[in-house]
């Protein structure tokens, strides 16, 4: 699995799970994890406050500038036009900042415009 990390303001948790479309269907999985669901295709939502600990810091830096008590919340899925519609759905929030794990942090409206920019675009490959 792939994992994007989206860093929000303290209690967005309910902001993010109402903006996922209604063509998904959304279900409480285990231990606060939200399961996102496109026929066979799942994507889970979840905050980890432990993810911090793995930023470098320069990385903790941007990935948190500007919110105050920010929460880690982490997208794992497996298949990029899955997570990338989701992330048009929910990240396009100048609010939160979004760090696609493979080198762009960038604030949510930000990230959302690449990805509307760049409609092919599959950041985990390097071509």
């Amino acid at each position: 699995m792939e994992t994007v990390i989206v860093v929000a303001p303290q209690g967005y948790e309910k902001t993010l799970r109402s903006r996922i479309p209604d063509r998904y269907r959304v279900t409480d999985g285990s231990r606060g994890t939200t399961v996102i669901e496109d026929g066979a295709k799942r994507i889970y939502l979840w905050e980890s406050s432990r993810v911090v600990d793995e930023f470098a810091p320069e990385e903790r830096a941007i990935a948190t500038q500007g919110i105050q008590s920010p929460d880690f919340y982490l997208i794992d899925f497996h298949d990029i036009g899955f997570c990338r519609d989701l992330l048009l759905a929910i990240a396009d929030d100048p609010a939160i900042i979004v760090d696609n794990n493979q080198g762009t942090i960038l604030p949510g409206s930000e990230f959302a415009r690449l990805l509307r920019e760049r409609p092919n675009w599959d950041w985990r490959r390097f071509d």
